[in-house]
């Protein structure tokens, strides 16, 4: 909705001042410069894909840029706050911004899903998860004699520690989670549970809220802070089913192999971010 609002921001009929627009998609035309420029070089190596393709030098330019990231989620809250604000005062704009379309895949172009603004906000930094997700699955299958593989490491080392400083700055907001509009997520019960996870009995934390169940595991307390969750799963209440298991069944612990468990904190990240984005 970038570009109709500001294109209408010069008539005499604004929805939104130039202010609130820069405000609000503080950075966003850059970031998709930057993709852009990443999909370009991107689409022709892997149309002409052969065992000595590079894709390393792609991966690694768009890791070092992710200082522009960095600015992006500075103002994310205030982007954030300052739609709701315009969103109150003006019913167009609520509209709007409760209504966008966007589309799902490339694979399937006349079908789309209506998207929130506050959603669609949040997506540059659910990117920076899923080319994480890519970039060690990618390293999985590069050999290590492969000139791509240094380069591969350096990018996923700096988006790793890209994810971990901001999922601490974005938090999910406790006390009132939006669900529609003018209903509320609320906690029904919470109770300590045991989950198992791929023959390994874990200790879980379960939330059951007016919508959601989601599951949580309690992390050790330092330093004096206060008490921190890592959300584990979580899953709508409409979809929930559930099944009759047979206790006798007993189920062999696995090994788990060290680069499957980094796949699994990664996953966990991406989840916290899914998690952020119900809020």
């Amino acid at each position: 909705p970038m570009k109709p609002l500001k294109a209408a921001a010069t008539t005499s009929q604004p929805v939104l001042t130039v202010t609130q627009i820069e405000t609000i998609f503080f950075k966003v035309a850059e970031l998709y410069e930057i993709h852009k420029e990443f999909y370009d070089g991107l689409l022709p190596r892997v149309q002409q894909w052969n065992h000595q393709q590079r894709v390393g030098d792609l991966f690694q330019r768009l890791a070092n840029q992710l200082g522009l990231y960095r600015a992006f989620v500075d103002n994310y809250e205030v982007a954030v706050e300052t739609a709701e604000k315009c969103s109150q005062a003006n019913s167009q704009f609520a509209e709007i911004s409760e209504n966008l379309k966007v589309r799902s895949s490339k694979e399937c172009k006349d079908h789309t899903v209506k998207m929130s603004l506050e959603a669609l906000l949040y997506k540059p930094v659910d990117r920076v998860t899923r080319g994480t997700l890519v970039l060690h699955d990618l390293l999985k299958h590069t050999p290590p004699s492969h000139p791509d593989h240094p380069l591969l490491q350096d990018a996923l080392r700096i988006s790793q520690n890209f994810l971990s400083s901001i999922n601490e700055e974005i938090t999910p907001r406790r006390q009132s989670m939006t669900v529609k509009k003018g209903e509320h997520r609320q906690l029904l019960k919470d109770s300590f549970m045991v989950e198992l996870v791929e023959g390994a009995r874990k200790l879980r934390h379960v939330f059951l809220f007016t919508d959601l169940l989601l599951c949580a595991k309690l992390k050790k307390m330092t330093g004096g802070k206060s008490q921190q969750y890592d959300c584990k799963w979580y899953i709508p209440l409409a979809d929930l089913a559930f099944q009759n298991v047979d206790e006798s069944d007993s189920c062999p612990i696995p090994q788990v192999p060290d680069e499957d468990i980094d796949a699994m904190k990664i996953k966990i990240s991406q989840i916290k971010n899914e998690i952020q984005r119900e809020k």
